[in-house]
């Protein structure tokens, strides 16, 4: 990158076809383009994924930011890092219940639904669009309390507007559980 910004400092305004045939040199020389290109990539791939690996409020929104672009994969992915937090966690028990759903998998989205509910019940009512999140987060919460359920449906709000669809199978899901 240095050699680009040396041959762009010395060069007047009417020397741009020689300037362009060096920078061309130097990118066939070493593929410089690409390999800056992917070293970019890389490095802030690499740095999101150790954000979402050692801090859980970071993870929690990343759960949420894949799951709201449908990349359910990567959701999965970030999910199974850490495999007995859906046993505890609404963030991620909640957050598997859409990653089902979005996998097409009705029987186990059902399923994870039914955990979810076990793991903090409340949060349901915010993803389902029955009631609003409050103008402010609490400060803290605990598990299985409504503080929870705010923080997690929080995290996971980049879907209401993405997948409203999810909040509608919710909404039934929800219907067909009181006719029971």
């Amino acid at each position: 990158m240095g050699d680009l910004l040396a041959l762009t400092e010395d060069q007047n305004p009417g020397d741009i076809e020689d300037l362009n045939a060096k920078i061309a040199d130097l990118i066939r020389a070493g593929n410089l383009a690409e390999r800056a290109r992917a070293s970019r990539q890389s490095d802030t791939k690499w740095r999101a994924q150790e954000l979402a690996y050692d801090n859980q409020g970071v993870r929690y929104g990343l759960l949420g930011l894949y799951l709201a672009t449908k990349r359910r994969e990567a959701a999965d992915n970030l999910l199974l890092r850490y495999p007995g937090e859906e046993n505890y966690s609404a963030v991620f028990s909640w957050g598997r219940v859409i990653e089902r759903w979005l996998a097409n998998c009705e029987a186990e989205a059902q399923s994870a639904l039914l955990r979810a509910r076990r793991v903090n019940p409340s949060v349901e009512k915010y993803l389902a669009g029955v009631r609003q999140l409050p103008e402010h987060l609490p400060p803290g919460y605990r598990p299985g309390d409504e503080s929870e359920a705010q923080v997690a449906a929080f995290e996971l709000s980049p879907l209401d507007a993405r997948v409203p669809e999810f909040a509608a199978w919710l909404r039934k899901q929800r219907y067909a559980r009181s006719k029971v």
